[in-house]
């Protein structure tokens, strides 16, 4: 495991579930922040720099629904052991 993984770390199940869903939000917030940039620089008349924020935006957008897979499942262990 890397020690700059911080998503490993963040999603582990022995993580706290408050602390994960405050990750997630982070997630969530990262990738609106990434597509109204792209958009932005559209707007603005730069496509190439929306064009590499867009695949920025989509490669976050993927690790998200990753880690959410994961919160999930996480969730999903939590309430079968209460």
């Amino acid at each position: 495991m890397s020690r700059y993984a911080v998503h490993t770390y963040a999603l582990a199940p022995s993580t706290s579930l408050p602390l994960q869903t405050e990750y997630m939000k982070v997630l969530y917030a990262g990738c609106a922040a990434a597509l109204s940039g792209s958009l932005g620089f559209f707007a603005s008349g730069n496509p190439a720099l929306g064009c590499f924020v867009l695949i920025g935006f989509l490669w976050a957008a993927y690790q998200t629904f990753k880690s959410w897979k994961a919160y999930q499942a996480n969730c999903a262990g939590s309430r079968s052991t209460e």
